[in-house]
């Protein structure tokens, strides 16, 4: 068994990382109403570990070496760019009226090494340099891209009347050449129902609003990035000559996972704002789970990530807030 004090101080180990997060936008009044925003983000960082037992440390002795070491770095960077086009008007003091364009994109990768070696030459230096054998050196690399266009109107009549709809479109590299994009609607309505005449009789209540949503959402988390992908491994060796095989089967029909969700609410306050209640009901169905799924052993693989299975769930909320006292003494 391992002395912990001297783990504690044997043991050397040194991990760094740096990043960098930034941002830059511009606005511009195209017209009267009508602007334009750009922003463009970055972030960015670095990861590096030094590891090194010395001789007389339990990892080495168990190993019989005299040290071992390890050098690894992660290099991870992401870049969105963002571009919004809006426009939003009144007329006679009633009708409310916003337009929204949207265009996105984000590419994301990370970049990975790791070297590791061993019987040093000395216990007070930690450098790979100083090791007599190279025992392991692994380089890895993955990244990922999304684009998405997205429209929006919102239209309220006096603050009576809401409504609002939107449309996107998104896409993403993960999923097979022809599933790449998802269209995903969605529509809200609300109805102030204090604001007609037929309610000024009731002084109770302060406010009360109907409202109903529907909307698609979709999902792409949860996945290889080359899930829809047949790959190959370089790892592969005979009889000491390298070579390659295949790691993961393909699959090009891989595409958006779906959510689609129905909402029935009901927001009240009573009492000059000092009591207020809220209703909601809502069932939620997500198809084209992105699960990995088994496959016959005579493929030669195991699994293979597909659009399997689906899972409603359907609920009612119920929430009641009051503000018991309100004085200027207390």
């Amino acid at each position: 068994y391992e002395n912990p004090v001297a783990a504690a101080d044997l043991y050397k180990r040194n991990t760094v990382t740096n990043r960098f997060l930034g941002t830059v936008f511009g606005e511009y009044d195209i017209f009267d109403k009508i602007k334009i925003k750009s922003s463009y983000s970055v972030d960015y960082s670095y990861l590096k570990d030094v590891l090194h037992y010395p001789s007389n440390t339990v990892e080495a002795l168990k190993a019989g070496v005299t040290g071992k070491g390890m050098f690894a770095n992660s290099e991870k960077l992401s870049l969105l760019t963002e571009n919004m086009l809006t426009y939003e008007n009144t007329l006679d003091n009633k009708h409310h009226l916003n337009l929204l364009l949207v265009y996105t994109t984000q590419n994301a990768s990370n970049d990975y090494a790791n070297i590791k070696a061993q019987n040093y030459s000395n216990d007070n230096l930690g450098a790979l340099a100083l090791a007599a054998d190279v025992t392991d050196a692994s380089t890895m690399g993955t990244s990922w891209g999304i684009e998405s266009l997205v429209s929006r109107v919102s239209y309220n009549l006096d603050y009576k009347y809401y409504f609002t709809g939107s449309l996107r479109r998104d896409g993403s590299s993960r999923f097979g050449s022809d599933r790449q994009y998802g269209i995903f609607p969605s529509f809200s309505a609300a109805w102030r129902i204090t604001k007609e005449q037929f309610m000024s009789d009731l002084d109770f209540l302060s406010d009360m609003k109907l409202r109903y949503s529907y909307g698609k959402t979709g999902n792409q988390d949860g996945i290889n990035n080359f899930a829809s992908r047949a790959l190959w491994t370089v790892a592969a060796d005979y009889n000491g000559t390298a070579g390659i095989s295949p790691q993961r089967m393909g699959n090009s029909e891989l595409e958006w996972e779906t959510t689609t969700q129905n909402n029935i609410g009901v927001d009240a306050s009573l009492m000059d704002n000092r009591f207020s209640v809220t209703f909601d009901t809502y069932q939620k169905l997500t198809t084209g789970l992105l699960l990995d799924s088994n496959v016959p052993g005579f493929t030669g693989f195991t699994t293979v990530t597909r659009n399997i299975g689906e899972v409603m769930n359907s609920g009612t909320e119920f929430s009641f807030r009051s503000f018991n006292i309100d004085t200027e003494d207390f």
